[in-house]
């Protein structure tokens, strides 16, 4: 996040003009939207513990996601020391990830578009099929989601102390997003169709084009403003100075809330993205800590669980 001081002491400028803007890492922030690379505020420090309400500008672009991993199978059995299996044990199955770290289109986050899945839930509830008849007999052939994302927007955060030891904070920002998408066969499905064969690309289009209008679902570009999901917390902190060593230690434990004010996803077209929990409730608990080594040099870490209700 980018924030943009109105005043600023000399002695920072150095600083300033090296990272082109001053960092602002004191409020939280909704974080787990998937489609949008957005970071938490983080805590930093005993010295930034005053009542204010500040504004953070920003900017954002992506173009790809990373792949969560396929679920692989797999069974385990008691064996004696020859290798066979003893009699009467149990065979247990897990489930284990794969293929980690796979770079994928951003708007492939919840998989490729199966067409052949697709063309089926079409037929059960009653529409015609649109995959070709010569293509029908293949078990599945898959449409990628290329794109890509741009906004800009501002972030309006407050930190409110009671007392030494205890805040109120919230944080909201407001964002105008436009994104495009491009439904193109992937190479399996390509080398299956013989899509560079004259004619059968424009097959394909046609059949595209046929689930769209019969779905009445839109691609091509998208764009959305409004704001995200509120997000309300507390906080508990404590300022320990020459402890352990340590020139000063701060702590924090933080409570919060997410509320759902930010626009969900529209089903109705592949571009649209949510700016939150898509309409679901959050909670969060999170601990934050500072050890301050020496002037200007410090180092930390932070842990942080949530949960999007049903």
């Amino acid at each position: 996040m980018l924030k943009f001081e109105s005043t600023v002491q000399y002695k920072k400028s150095i600083s300033i003009l090296f990272f082109g803007f001053y960092a602002s890492l004191v409020q939280a922030m909704v974080i787990d939207n998937r489609y949008m690379p957005l970071y938490p505020h983080l805590y930093n420090g005993s010295t930034l513990r005053k009542k204010h309400v500040s504004t953070d500008f920003f900017a954002l672009t992506a173009d790809h996601a990373v792949s969560a991993g396929e679920i692989g199978h797999g069974t385990e059995a008691k064996k004696d020391k020859d290798g066979k299996l003893v009699s009467g044990s149990q065979v247990s199955v897990y489930a284990s990830r794969l293929g980690d770290g796979k770079e994928i289109g951003l708007f492939e986050i919840n998989g490729k578009l199966n067409v052949s899945e697709l063309a089926q839930s079409m037929v059960d509830v009653g529409y015609p099929n649109p995959i070709p008849v010569d293509w029908r007999y293949y078990s599945q052939f898959d449409v990628s989601m290329t794109g890509k994302l741009q906004g800009a927007g501002f972030a309006l955060q407050s930190f409110l102390p009671f007392t030494d030891w205890g805040a109120f904070g919230a944080s909201l920002f407001f964002m105008s997003v436009s994104t495009y998408v491009q439904l193109a066969p992937t190479a399996d499905t390509t080398r299956k169709l013989l899509l560079d064969t004259p004619g059968q690309y424009q097959t394909f289009l046609h059949m595209m084009q046929d689930i769209e209008e019969t779905l009445h679902v839109a691609t091509g570009s998208y764009k959305k403003g409004g704001p995200s999901d509120l997000d309300l917390y507390f906080s508990l902190y404590s300022s320990n100075p020459f402890t352990f060593r340590f020139r000063n230690i701060d702590a924090q434990l933080q409570g919060g809330v997410l509320i759902p004010t930010g626009p969900i996803q529209n089903i109705s077209d592949v571009g649209s993205i949510p700016f939150g929990g898509n309409g679901h409730w959050g909670l969060y608990l999170a601990t934050q800590m500072e050890f301050l080594l020496k002037e200007d040099w410090k180092i930390g870490f932070l842990a942080r669980i949530q949960k999007r209700l049903p």
